[in-house]
């Protein structure tokens, strides 16, 4: 019988799911980019309003990416481990929480951080 550690391929979807807090910070600092190089200066919050379609699309594929990695991907992450296929050796597990909670810290530091006032001027 094969064991669990030795079926990586199997285990994909879980990877998936740990992926999307990377995933997020990703299209976070894309986003970011983008409105930088859309205005051509750092946007002052409550001063200007820059909304093009590029922007409204970026806006709402990084609202999913943080509407999956909060709420979709843990949940089903943690409900693989009920099925055999898809369970690896805790050290395979644990690589995965790593990459998971590692992205989540890079999304909220660069939060917390608020380059530019940009987060601020997101949510005006």
């Amino acid at each position: 019988m094969i064991s669990a550690a030795q079926r990586p391929a199997q285990a994909w979807p879980s990877w998936l799911c740990a992926a999307t807090s990377p995933a997020l910070f990703i299209s976070f600092v894309t986003l970011l980019l983008h409105v930088r190089l859309g205005v051509g200066h750092w946007p002052k919050p409550m001063w200007e309003d820059y909304s093009t379609f590029a922007l409204k699309a970026h806006e709402l594929v990084a609202l999913g990416l943080f509407a999956t990695s909060t709420f979709v991907a843990p949940v089903i992450g943690v409900g693989l481990l009920c099925f055999r296929a898809t369970r690896g050796s805790w050290q395979f597990h644990v690589a995965q929480l790593g990459l998971f909670a590692g992205g989540w810290i890079l999304v909220l530091a660069l939060w917390h951080a608020d380059p530019f006032q940009f987060v601020t001027w997101l949510k005006d």
